[in-house]
């Protein structure tokens, strides 16, 4: 066990340094970054300022934050197996004289990382966000900062989770499918197709309940770490966080561990029988 535990941290430490010069890097910057961006340019010409400001601003940090989380993480876990990909690596890090599953899971580790990464890089360009806006708008003002950024953080960790599944599939997929644009389409489309569709659904007054669109997007792996942003009847609560049911979060981790098997499984018969 304990030179199983050792293979992987060198496994790791050498994924982190071919990593580090990629896209891997750019993409887990520029996803935090672009969500702070965009909220602070709202309240940097905001008139009317909100009674609690700080959690107002943490609200919309979280709600932008979860839109675009099944995004960069398509984009991420596509980048990362592509890489190997391209080059036929998964082939020859099989052939090498140490246990298979290290080279896999090395990668879940690699995603996971720049996930975390992203998720306290949103934290401190949200901090600087807010100086920004405070030093535009005196009345603007910064009193507690980390105690009333804190319900939103742990509300997106919430949602860090929940996107485990989806995770989990487009890693199977990114690894199935061994070109770049083919999973990244398939991504987006799972993604961003089901709240077009029902949004049509909306307009044509088919789903005329906004919490049961909620409702529905939960079924969908790719749409349930933002499925309760659309809930704007909820939102009306000044205090309203959104909600993800526990038991979809826990599904969604459960299921995930069973493709993370599956998709080992496949991945050692097609690159090694």
């Amino acid at each position: 066990m304990g030179n199983a535990v050792i293979v992987l941290l060198r496994i790791l430490r050498t994924d982190c340094i071919k990593y580090r010069k990629s896209l891997v890097v750019w993409i887990t910057v520029a996803y935090p970054l672009f969500a702070a961006a965009m909220v602070s340019v709202i309240y940097f010409g905001m008139k009317n300022v909100p009674d609690d400001p700080v959690f107002d601003f943490s609200r919309g940090i979280l709600l932008v934050s979860s839109f675009f989380l099944p995004f960069y993480l398509v984009l991420l876990v596509t980048q990362v197996n592509y890489i190997e990909n391209r080059n036929q690596g998964w082939k020859l890090m099989y052939s090498q004289p140490v246990p298979r599953a290290g080279f896999f899971i090395s990668k879940i580790l690699i995603i996971l990382i720049a996930g975390m990464m992203a998720y306290m890089l949103i934290y401190l360009f949200s901090r600087i966000g807010l100086s920004i806006v405070h030093w535009r708008n005196s009345a603007f003002l910064l009193e507690d900062v980390h105690a009333k950024l804190k319900p939103a953080f742990l509300k997106l960790g919430e949602v860090y989770i929940s996107a485990s599944l989806m995770l989990a599939i487009q890693y199977y997929l990114s690894l199935c499918l061994r070109n770049f644009i083919l999973p990244l389409g398939i991504g987006i489309a799972a993604t961003i197709l089901p709240i077009a569709i029902f949004i049509t659904l909306g307009i044509a007054g088919i789903i005329q309940s906004q919490a049961a669109l909620s409702t529905i997007l939960r079924y969908d792996p790719y749409t349930l770490p933002y499925s309760f942003v659309f809930d704007f009847q909820s939102f009306t609560n000044e205090r309203f966080l959104g909600e993800i049911p526990p038991v979809f979060i826990i599904s969604s981790v459960g299921l995930a561990l069973l493709v993370y098997i599956l998709a080992f499984a496949d991945q050692v018969h097609r690159n090694v029988i």
